[in-house]
């Protein structure tokens, strides 16, 4: 019996498990509250470690948000894209009922504020602090529920395009951003994906490994529809068609420098331009050496806003608060992998940071090992190329461990491994491992 099939959904009963970490106790929703926690009991099954009175304060918290509730409604009969709709809608509903007592609720898109203002961030916090629940299952498990997560994540992104083709035609017009990286599809669903846009089906099955099990996922995540038989085929949903043609929009947009330069400032000094702070720096300020006059400026702003890349105040003269949207991070995602082998094009902002052109893929396979956070990953791997030691780059990555920026969990082989292929770290994983777990606290 695997272990995910002894959580408790219903509350805390009698019954007990010895988990993956060979802690015994149960996972349970003690408050019917969708909050998973870890209830001990001692080492012969016969006692609570805690008093139940006890348990909210003593018991650790181990799954909230999405993974709480597919724990507590995957034995239904229910589809995981039923799973992830009702937890969205769950999510929604509180963020409305609490924006609907404010006074400009009236005239507010509730819910396009709730995709822009709290989506993913929110939810990678409550992933972030589910990841307390892993060491409870066995690795595949492991798996199976990080992939829950991921999936998450891609869905409500779909979603997202949905809910912005019924907004305004400034709405329509952005592009939206397809997928985070936590969740981009591979380049072989990819090519199922366009395989199946072309009309064909399965009986003339492209040239890649693994094509069922690749339908039966992307059919999963509501991309494709699977036939009742053998023979019906496979074709394409709506929302897989859908993104097929809005991915294909997107990579037939054109760029132009001074707009890739301006996205690049505002993806990168987007804190520094605080409306908060009197006197914070504008984007002019980051694009003086560029050589820009103010009006290029605030035309390249108009055309990016247009596109639902950015977001700026102005009043009549230049454009100045400008804050990036997710829109335009995959677009500038986009716009750098399209790029990545002219290496004479002025990709870097920085002249001593020229690597960003052939980083992408170190910078991709790191994501999930600093919680998605990019410029995160790019300060890493450029503070280490700096070390010379390599005693000294695990004590620097020991050092972000501790500071919650890099996953405790995924700090050991899925972080040197792509730092040993890259020819950043060269000693051997055990070498890795052992004085991380002596350094880690």
């Amino acid at each position: 019996m695997a272990l995910l099939d002894h959580i408790e959904v219903a509350g805390f009963t009698a019954s007990y498990t010895v988990w993956e970490n060979g802690l015994r106790g149960a996972i349970c929703d003690i408050d019917h509250d969708c909050i998973y926690r870890f209830v001990e009991v001692t080492e012969d099954g016969a006692y609570y470690k805690y008093k139940e009175s006890e348990w909210k304060e003593k018991c650790p918290i181990v799954a909230v948000g999405i993974i709480a509730w597919w724990f507590k409604y995957r034995r239904t009969q229910e589809g995981i894209a039923s799973i992830y709709e009702s937890y969205y809608q769950m999510r929604l509903g509180q963020y409305r009922d609490k924006r609907k007592k404010e006074p400009d609720s009236w005239k507010a898109n509730i819910e396009k504020e709730y995709l822009e203002m709290h989506f993913p961030h929110d939810e990678n916090q409550w992933i972030k602090r589910s990841e307390a629940v892993l060491e409870y299952f066995a690795p595949e498990e492991v798996q199976t529920i990080k992939s829950i997560a991921n999936n998450y994540i891609l869905y409500v992104e779909i979603n997202k395009l949905n809910l912005n083709t019924k907004d305004m035609k400034e709405i329509t017009k952005n592009n939206t951003n397809i997928t985070s990286d936590s969740s981009e599809l591979t380049d072989d669903e990819w090519a199922v994906l366009n395989f199946l846009s072309d009309g064909k089906e399965h009986f003339n099955e492209p040239d890649i490994d693994d094509y069922c099990n690749i339908c039966d996922y992307l059919a999963e995540l509501g991309l494709v529809e699977l036939g009742d038989t053998k023979d019906d085929g496979i074709s394409l949903s709506y929302q897989g068609k859908r993104l097929i043609k809005i991915m294909k929009k997107q990579q037939q947009e054109e760029m132009n420098e001074i707009d890739f330069r301006l996205l690049r400032v505002i993806y990168d000094h987007e804190k520094e331009i605080d409306p908060k702070v009197l006197g914070a720096p504008q984007v002019y300020d980051f694009m003086k050496e560029f050589f820009y006059t103010p009006d290029e400026i605030t035309q390249s702003s108009q055309r990016l806003k247009e596109k639902g890349w950015i977001d700026y105040f102005i009043d009549g003269g230049p454009a100045y608060w400008h804050r990036i949207k997710d829109a335009g991070i995959v677009a500038l995602r986009n716009y750098l992998k399209q790029h990545s082998e002219q290496v004479d094009h002025p990709l870097s902002l920085n002249p001593d940071n020229n690597n960003i052109v052939n980083d992408e893929e170190l910078i991709n396979s790191l994501l999930n090992c600093f919680y998605q956070n990019r410029q995160n990953v790019m300060d890493y791997i450029s503070k280490i190329r700096s070390i010379s030691k390599n005693p000294e780059i695990v004590a620097y990555t020991a050092d972000l461990v501790n500071q919650g920026i890099i996953s405790k969990l995924s700090c050991r082989n899925d972080l040197w491994k792509p730092l040993h292929n890259k020819g950043l770290y060269e000693p051997q994983v055990g070498t890795w491992n052992k004085q991380m777990k002596v350094l880690i606290k």
